[in-house]
């Protein structure tokens, strides 16, 4: 799983004043980075950041930590309380059937929108989004996206896929796809391919002759060590102990 502390201590300090929060969804890994709107300039002037610049924090995080980064754009302090604010009056239509809801401003009117539902259908997604709009409608906002999340899990994050290497490694592809499907099903061997081999091509992990992977030494800081029972170097040593009886 990915820390908050850790990624705070690979943002830059200059950039740091600009971002007021990172927060990590823990249904699929996705970092949230906070920018205040009236610190966004369209160029890069004292006491402001850039879009440019923005986008260059987010491809740094993303590569660092192989994990997709959202920008949340906020207008006030308040913008925690709106989220909930609007999480709990859809919940009240909908018969609680939403899990997290979080906005981001394009400007002080329209915003984009994540929301998270525990199952999803079309007649469902089209009436939560009807209560969206008229809720919003009657704060003066307007939607201009909304991404619908599903919490059913069909593949592992880049970052659970690294976590299951670390503990058993040196790991061939046919044995990490079984070590993934008691949480994620049946893996299709051509997509875990896929996604190791972008691992490779970032540096994250070592394919090696004999069809074993491995973990660089960059990609073991991305995956927390710690002296809890269910740390990845706990269940290291524990899987290491296994095989020598």
């Amino acid at each position: 799983m990915l820390d908050r502390k850790h990624i705070l201590d690979h943002i830059k300090p200059e950039y740091r004043e600009f971002i007021e929060d990172v927060q990590i969804r823990s249904y699929d890994d996705t970092i949230l980075l906070y920018i205040p709107l009236n610190k966004i300039s369209h160029k890069v002037q004292k006491n402001f950041t850039s879009q440019r610049q923005i986008n260059n924090i987010k491809k740094h995080i993303s590569e660092r930590f192989t994990a997709t980064v959202n920008i949340i754009v906020t207008v006030s302090s308040y913008h925690s309380n709106l989220e909930k604010i609007l999480l709990d009056s859809l919940n009240r239509k909908n018969d609680n059937l939403l899990i997290s809801l979080t906005i981001s401003f394009h400007d002080l009117k329209s915003l984009n929108s994540w929301i998270e539902v525990k199952t999803s259908t079309h007649k469902s997604i089209e009436k939560i989004q009807k209560d969206y709009n008229e809720i919003l409608n009657s704060m003066g906002l307007f939607s201009l996206t909304t991404q619908w999340i599903s919490t059913k899990n069909d593949y592992p994050t880049y970052t659970a896929i690294l976590r299951v290497i670390k503990i058993k490694q040196p790991i061939p592809l046919e044995l990490l796809a079984k070590e993934l499907e008691p949480s994620y099903g049946k893996i299709e061997h051509k997509w875990l391919a896929n996604s190791l081999d972008k691992l490779r091509r970032n540096n994250k992990v070592h394919w090696q002759k004999n069809g074993s992977y491995v973990l660089t030494t960059e990609a073991l800081a991305t995956v927390p060590s710690g002296t809890h029972r269910k740390s990845s170097d706990i269940e290291r040593a524990l899987a290491l102990s296994r095989k020598k009886w």
